[in-house]
């Protein structure tokens, strides 16, 4: 069964900035939802929320239907192995192979002693369960390839097959298309959103890609200085709203002329 997911007038702060402000957001198991917003407008830390590696200054995140601030830290570690997350910079290791760094996915899962013979010395069975995994991704050739050897999008593949190797119920990606060309974006969305179909899980992204955001996701929440300015179908974002949200008040304009 997949997660749901709610967070209750949930602010953070660090130290005397306010990354988020009074938020409430409510997924249901199962469901694909884009964040979306300009830089720095607090995508990021909601979806630390969400995995649980963020604790909210004020407010509530509730995973699964239970309080992430009323888990135990070994409770919090076995929630944490069971969300997959395709990060912006996909944190894979270039000089190991790929079925090495898919192997990672399940880092909090095993022993130190079972992690190290996964990645040294793979049983058969391991190596199997990831070449499938590779093979739904589209790069079952690789299994013994070197990372850095690999292409953008060959890596973006591997980071996504890590992510399913966790065996998640909830599965997070940020900006997962902001550093490819948008043949490659629009070929890691349709990836991302068709293995999230295939297993049935939670699926929440953010993006810069409102076009994107709109042809792969049924449901956009618009995310702007730390709250949510829309919550609605896809089908309902009128061009106002984006507009709006991505536009540059006063104060933003002299903060982004100061960085000049």
């Amino acid at each position: 069964m997949t997660w749901d997911l709610s967070v209750r007038n949930a602010s953070v702060r660090f130290g005397t900035t306010v990354a988020l402000d009074g938020v409430d957001l409510a997924i249901k198991a199962g469901e694909s939802v884009a964040l979306v917003g300009p830089s720095g407008s607090g995508k990021t830390t909601l979806l630390r929320l969400l995995g649980a590696v963020l604790s909210p200054t004020a407010g509530s995140v509730r995973i699964d239907g239970t309080d992430v601030a009323q888990r135990s830290p070994r409770d919090l570690r076995a929630l944490r192995s069971r969300i997959g997350t395709v990060p912006q910079d996909l944190r894979l290791v270039p000089e190991l192979r790929v079925y090495q760094n898919v192997a990672a996915g399940r880092v909090g899962r095993r022993s130190f002693l079972g992690l190290t013979r996964d990645l040294l010395f793979p049983a058969q069975a391991t190596l199997t369960e990831i070449h499938t995994l590779l093979d739904r991704v589209g790069i079952e050739e690789k299994l013994y390839h070197r990372v850095d050897q690999l292409s953008g999008g060959q890596r973006q593949r591997v980071a996504v097959a890590r992510a399913l190797y966790q065996e998640p119920e909830l599965l997070l990606a940020d900006e997962p298309v902001s550093s490819v060309d948008p043949a490659r974006a629009r070929d890691a969305l349709e990836l991302l959103c068709k293995v999230a179909a295939e297993h049935h899980l939670t699926f929440v992204t953010s993006l810069h890609h409102i076009d994107l955001a709109r042809e792969f996701f049924p449901r956009l929440v618009g995310v702007r200085r730390g709250r949510i300015e829309f919550d609605v179908r896809s089908e309902d974002v009128d061009e106002g709203a984006i507009e709006r949200l991505y536009s540059l008040e006063a104060d933003e304009l002299l903060e982004e002329g100061a960085t000049r």
